[in-house]
């Protein structure tokens, strides 16, 4: 369950409305194909209420290259940026659940280029 207000200084009650959360997960790899393990994942939300994209955690990939984020409001709009030592950084933007059947939504895998190349 996730649930995310907005307060202000004056709030003297606050009443919360849970809703279900889902879970983000993907993989980063080469362009070979190979998983990076521990490659920083950077995960950026905003809420339909919210104007501003905030960050909201981080992870490191598994030696299979893969990450997950657990327990996030259904209702954001989700920004991933991927950095790794020798890799140019990879971001995916506008990501939005889209799967009630489950409570999971896997990414396509996000290739990195190794930072000498264009």
């Amino acid at each position: 369950l996730a649930a995310v207000t907005n307060l202000d200084e004056t709030a003297t009650q606050l009443d919360l409305h849970l809703q279900k959360a889902f879970t983000l997960s993907g993989t980063v790899l080469d362009v070979d194909g190979r998983p990076i393990p521990d490659a920083g994942v950077e995960l950026g939300m905003r809420l339909a209420t919210v104007t501003l994209m905030s960050a909201l955690e981080g992870t490191v990939t598994q030696t299979n290259g893969a990450f997950s984020f657990y327990s996030l409001p259904r209702n954001g709009t989700y920004n991933v940026t991927i950095k790794a030592k020798g890799f140019k950084t990879g971001f995916k933007s506008g990501i939005k659940f889209t799967n009630e059947l489950t409570g999971e939504l896997h990414l396509p895998p996000v290739q990195l280029k190794p930072a000498s190349r264009s």
